[in-house]
């Protein structure tokens, strides 16, 4: 249990340890063009995943006492959570590159980029 608790407190502790880094090294608009690469990446998660595996959470113990039925529950999720995530891929893949130079506008010489 202390394990669970250690990492659920280890990702924002990180944030907050590279906050004065950032601050250091990236201008306002390299920091802002991290932070809404950080909220497309966690939208993409959600719709990518559909959040079935809070499904297993919650439903697992639903099948616990017939556990051909928990077995064929777990895989029909854990395959659908890779045909979505893979799904996701290509689509991005195929349309990423137009989506995001229509979104973030990125001049050479300097590097800086610009968000419409």
């Amino acid at each position: 249990m202390f394990w669970f608790t250690l990492m659920g407190f280890l990702r924002p502790a990180i944030k907050i340890f590279l906050l004065p880094l950032y601050l250091i090294y990236l201008t306002p608009s390299d920091y802002g063009l991290l932070a809404l690469v950080g909220i497309f990446s966690s939208i993409v998660c959600i719709c990518a995943t559909l959040r079935l595996e809070s499904a297993v959470r919650t439903y697992y113990f639903d099948f616990n006492d017939d556990h051909k039925r928990l077995w064929s529950y777990v895989s029909q999720i854990f395959s659908s959570i890779v045909v979505l995530g893979l799904t996701t891929y290509f689509i991005l893949l195929v349309i990423g590159p137009t989506l995001f130079l229509s979104l973030i506008h990125i001049s050479e010489p300097t590097r800086q980029a610009e968000i419409s």
